[in-house]
Order: structure tokens, then sequence, then C-alpha cells
């Protein structure tokens, strides 16, 4: 084992009551609307949201701001230290700020915290107040950490989690939050952000009296996002205290089963919840229940008290799955939400035919559909009859205009599915699915419907009847959704309110260009229905069409502000590329300056070294030359003595 090995510890930190205190200026709204703060918590890779919230005027003395009220928690490793008197390296993180609707030039705000000094093996919670950049103001923030002991994944590619304290209820929403991820909604539904916070609502099975620190509650739902199914049965993630829990009549627990990640059905545990509720307490069954897992017995479900059944039955369960074998998705009718029942003055095969060119610009309701409902470059198949479903199905792909709202695109792609069905006893199908596929959690829900119309018969004004008979007959059309979600989503409440109120929009708008194609005989009938001279339908219309109008000049001046924006940063961009290219063409200038001044150096330098060559080389000649004519002179003086003394040593030895 490597003892130099430094130490990784898995943290939970949460931030809660966040007040942002600044000046007046930098909060002044543009229009009436007091503009809107969005609060992110991020650190290395991890980032979560913690709301958006109006920001509040500014009160006596103090300055304006802006309140964020539920706790967000951030789930993130520390390393030890080998630092002697420092526990755990630096952790920095960063509290980011976007303003949206000021007219103050800065829209970020930044606030760095380190998390590392506020680490503990024991739970702490303290209040802290953090600067941010530029001296705009600052955040007081009550920052806690609580150590997981035994996580299942200690890894830092284990996204973080965030936490409210209204996540045991899907029911309660966040009234200081205002964003929203429908890319169909209009943009008025922004105005309901309120500065009051609701009640909270208290959690099925848990008294006023035990309630949970918001540290446990952010443990809980940590441990219970980043536990996958084999970390599911980790003896210690279950021996977790989980304060309200019910018991059967034995003292045993319901369950036994530790939490963990499940899809959009829930497990059996919150099935159970939601069909057995407590005494007096109504409750609507879970919409992605499983028919038949319900009918089958769990241990630790009592027949007495609860008003609930102990046995389903198993076999109309089963019906009912053989039944949407054929179907594009297997919810059942009783789980999906009514948005909408009226009757319309058609015939089946009108309402057939008006069907098939829904979503698509085949027809003339088609194409009036796809102009209030602002559908663009709309690519159609054709109907095929499909093994795997019952009638006809196919898909449409087209593009949709976002409302202009923080975190979504200017325009979103959509895709489609259809499946259309008519059955011998007089009664139509149309199942439609519908996918955003580039706002956020895009791909993790879609919305289902289905569009189902009857024949009926016509008795009086308030009776009516399916027995066909003589008479005036009706189409009774009931359309009901169902938002299905591919994993588990901290929104999820949200997006649901959001995706059926659209249904129950679209849903309208439909049964209105349905009744119009028959708006003459209407008015035969029933010739005082004018507004001003002009039909009721005609003056709905133009309503809302004004009011397209005005959301697509909202989206419009938006648009143009954030062009605005662009322009006046390629301005910057543009004046200091010029600067540059001015500074860039001076230092040029003197450069070449040196050089050439370089080079008359150098040339000069050259000739001296020539001429001083030159030099040297002449006077080493001339000395050379003088020493040469001055040798022979003294060569011939010393010839005739030589001579002699050869001479006469040659004569003595004759």
């Amino acid at each position: 084992m490597n003892r130099s090995a430094r130490a990784r510890l898995r943290y939970v930190f949460t931030v809660e009551d966040v007040r942002l205190s600044c000046g007046s200026a930098l909060l002044q709204p543009v229009g009436s609307q007091p503009p809107t703060i969005s609060l992110t918590w991020r650190s290395g890779r991890k980032q979560v949201f913690g709301g958006v919230v109006r920001a509040f005027p500014p009160q006596g003395g103090a300055g304006a701001g802006a309140l964020w009220i539920r706790p967000v928690s951030l789930a993130c490793s520390l390393t030890s230290s080998k630092v002697s008197g420092q526990k755990f390296e630096a952790r920095p993180s960063e509290l980011i700020l976007r303003i949206e609707g000021a007219k103050a030039a800065r829209k970020k705000l930044v606030g760095t915290l380190d998390l590392a000094p506020h680490a503990s093996f024991e739970r702490t919670s303290a209040r802290l107040t953090v600067p941010l950049t530029h001296g705009a103001g600052s955040l007081q923030l009550t920052l806690g950490s609580v150590w997981l002991k035994n996580p299942s994944l200690d890894d830092d590619d284990v996204g973080s989690t965030s936490s409210r304290t209204s996540a045991c209820s899907d029911a309660t929403t966040d009234s200081c939050a205002g964003f929203e991820l429908s890319p169909l909604d209009s943009p008025q539904s922004s105005s309901n952000l309120s500065s009051t916070p609701p009640a909270e609502s208290e959690p099925v099975g848990q008294s006023s009296k035990a309630k949970l620190h918001p540290i446990d509650i952010s443990r809980r739902i940590v441990l219970s996002s980043v536990s996958g199914p084999c970390a599911s049965r980790n003896g210690s993630t279950a021996a977790l205290p989980l304060p309200g829990r019910a018991t059967s009549s034995g003292g045993q627990p319901i369950s036994r089963r530790p939490l963990k990640r499940a899809s959009s059905f829930g497990t059996i545990s919150t099935i159970e919840r939601d069909l057995c509720p407590k005494p007096g307490l109504t409750r609507r069954p879970s919409a992605d229940a499983f028919p038949i897992a319900d009918s089958l017995p769990q241990p630790g479900r009592s027949t007495e008290g609860g008003g609930c059944e102990a046995v389903r039955c198993t076999a109309s369960a089963i019906a009912d799955s053989a039944e949407r074998r054929g179907s594009l998705f297997s919810v059942a009718e009783d789980a999906m939400e009514e948005v909408l029942r009226c009757n319309l003055p058609l015939s089946l095969d009108e309402l057939e035919e008006s069907f098939r060119g829904m979503d698509c610009e085949e027809s003339q309701f088609g194409r009036l559909l796809c102009r209030r409902l602002g559908y663009m470059q709309v690519k159609a198949g054709d109907w095929r009859c499909d093994d795997s479903v019952v009638g006809q199905a196919r898909e449409v792909n087209l593009i949709v205009k976002c409302p202009p709202k923080p975190l979504l695109p200017d325009t979103t792609r959509v895709a489609i599915r259809h499946r259309l069905h008519r059955d011998a006893d007089h009664t139509l199908l149309l199942e439609r699915e519908v996918c955003t596929l580039d706002v956020p959690y895009g791909e993790s829900f879609c919305l289902q419907e289905r569009w189902v119309a009857k024949v009926v018969h016509r008795r009086s004004a308030n009776q009516l009847t399916t027995m066909p008979g003589d008479g005036e007959h009706d189409l009774q059309l009931q359309i009901s959704s169902h938002v299905h979600f591919r994993a588990r989503l901290m929104l999820h409440a949200k997006i649901k309110h959001h995706s059926v109120k659209k249904s129950r929009k679209v849903a309208a708008l439909v049964a209105e260009l349905l009744e119009e194609a028959h708006l003459p005989a209407v008015e035969e009938a029933a010739p005082g229905s004018r507004v001003g001279g002009a039909p009721q339908s005609e003056f709905t219309k133009l309503q809302e069409r004004l009011e397209s109008l005005l959301e697509e000049a909202t989206f419009h001046k938006q648009h143009a502000q954030q062009l605005e924006r662009e322009n006046k940063r390629l301005q910057a961009i543009n004046a200091y590329s010029r600067k540059s290219k001015r500074q860039l063409a001076q230092q040029v200038v003197a450069l070449e300056a040196t050089l050439q001044q370089e080079r008359r150096d150098r040339i000069a330098m050259e000739e001296a070294l020539t001429e001083a060559y030159s030099t040297a080389l002449r006077q080493m000649v001339e000395h050379q030359e003088s020493i040469a004519s001055s040798e022979p002179s003294t060569t011939k003086a010393r010839l005739p003595t030589s001579a002699r003394h050869r001479r006469g040593g040659s004569t003595g030895a004759h």
C-alpha cells in the first residue's frame, strides 16, 4: 500500500438563505417589471442551478438585492494536503449571478468561495459574506457541510446534485424561481413570479414535529441520485435513518430497500405510497404505476386502515396491457390527465381527414394549425402501416421558435410521432408524441397525448347519448395528456406542469379550428353571434393574432438587444485591433530605421577594417623589402675574407 498517496473524501456542501446586496443602479429595471437574477454554483466540473428570483427595490437605507430561500447542495471530493497546518487542498468554487431585464451593462457577477476551510467531519454551519467582483456588492449566505462516511461513488466523475427542501413532495413549487423549460410556453408566464414564498407542505408519513435539517435532506437526495443498481445493495446506504417511514402492525418497515435511481414509473414503494394513502388523505394514483405490479401483494401491505385494496384484479391489468400493445406508448388511459372534452359538429370522416393533416402543411387545417403554432421547416413523412402498432403511423420533424427566456435557445427542433386508428364501433383514435430536443433536459422527457373521438346522438340541448338513431349527430372529442420521463430530474414537477399547460392550449386551438371549418352553418343557425358586425370566432382569431404579434415583437426586441450587445463587443474588438495595427506599424517603422542604421554602421566598420588591413599589409611588405635590400651588401663584404682563408689552407697543404 502506498502510504504517500493522498486521501480523497466526499463532502456535501449546502448554501441557503442567499442574500444579494448591491447598489440600486445595478438592478434598475428596463420596464415595469423588476429584473430577474439567476444563481449558479460551480466548482470545477460540478455545476448546480439555484433558481431564478425577482430583484426587490431598495427599502429604507438598504440597497437593492435579491433573496434565494431554497437551499442548494453541491457534492464534491476534497484531497488531503501534505502541507503542515493545512487539512485539505484548496477547492475553489464560484457563485455566478446573471441579471436579465436591467439597464446596467454588467449582466454577470461572480463571487469566489473556497470550500476546503469549511469541511469538517462533524456537521457545521456558518454565516459567510462573499464579495463580488469589481466591488459590485456582496452575497450573505449560510454554508453547511457534511461528510459522506461511505458514499457509493467517491469520484468527481459523478455529477453534482442540487437539492431543495421541497424535494420530498413533487407538488410543492418554488415561488421564488421563475425558471421554465417549456419551449412553447408564452413569455407572459414569467410574470407569475411571486415575492412571497408559499407555505411548506408536509411530506406524507411525516408529522409536523419530525422536521428534517436541510443538510439531512440534501444528504438523502445526493445518496439517492449517485447510487446505482449495484450500489443499492450496499449495507452502508441502507443503514441511513429515514424518518417518517410507515411500519406495519408487526413493527417491520414496509420496505428495507435503500434509495436508488428509478425510471419514470418509480419503485414498488412509491407506487404503494400513492395507491394506499393515509386515512382522510385523498391522493391520485401515480400516473406511471404499472397495473400488474399494483395487483401483486407486497410485504407489509395491510388491508386494514387506509381504505386501499390488498389484491387488485390481475386479469383486467393483463387485458389492459394487451390492449396497449399496439400503441405508441404504454401508459394507461386512467393514468393520463384529461385536458379537454368537447362536442364538435363534424362527421367522423371529416375529423379523420383533419387528423391526417395535423402538424403538417398538407391540408388547409394543417396549414392553419402550423401558422398559429409558429411551426417552421415542417417535414412530414407518409402514413404507413407498421407491424409494431395498430393502424397507421408517421413522423413529423419541424422547428419552432422558443420564447425569450433564460437558458432557452432561439429555436428548437421538435420530433412528433402520430398513430391513427379507426375502430368499427365509430371510434377514432389519434396518438401524438412530442419531443423537444434542444431545450434543457429535452432528451429526458416527452409529451404523450391521446385524442379519442366518439359519435354521439344529440337528443336535446342538455342530453347526449352514444346510441345512434334518428336526429342530428355530434362527435365527442376527449383529449388526455401525460409527460413521460426517461430519467429522474430535479425539475420534474415544473416540466410536467408547463408541458400539460401547453397541451391544453394546443387542444383548445385545434378544437377552435375544427369548429371554424363549419362556421357558415353555425352563423346561419345563430345570426346574433357577432361582435361589432364580425363573427365571434373572427374576433377571437384577431385577438390571438394580436397576442402572437406582441409575443413576436417581444422576441425580436430581445433579439435586437442581444445583437446590440454583440455589435458593441465587435466594435470594441475592432477599436482594439485598429490600435494594435497602429502600434505594429510604428514598431515596424522603428525597426526598419534601426536596421538601416545597423547596415550603415556595418558598412563603415567593414571599410575601416579593410583600410586597416591594407595598411598593415603594406607596412609588412615594406619591412620585408628593407630587410631583403640590406642582406646582399653584408654578404659581399664578407666573401674576400673567407676566400683568403680557403686559399691559405690550400697552399699549406701543397
